[in-house]
């Protein structure tokens, strides 16, 4: 993963959900306050920034344990 993806990501990160990604990184998703409402206006600005589309798959909060897993699995996603 290219480190200028990371750290746009974590700018956006940061912007949507107001809190530092780098120290939320390991804090799980059911701790960070995240809601699904969020999560999709993160995921629209991230695809619009990125110019990707992040599939359906990806959109189900459950399957990430930590704010750390989310942003790797978008940061993967953007650097297609």
């Amino acid at each position: 993963m290219k480190a200028e993806i990371k750290e746009n990501m974590e700018k956006i990160f940061e912007e949507v959900m107001g809190m530092k990604a780098e120290e939320c990184r390991e804090t799980s998703l059911d701790g960070s306050g995240i809601t699904s409402l969020k999560f999709i206006k993160f995921t629209v600005v991230v695809e619009d920034y990125f110019d990707v589309e992040v599939e359906n798959e990806y959109l189900d909060l459950k399957q990430y344990k930590t704010v750390g897993e989310m942003l790797d699995t978008l940061c993967k996603i953007a650097d297609k």
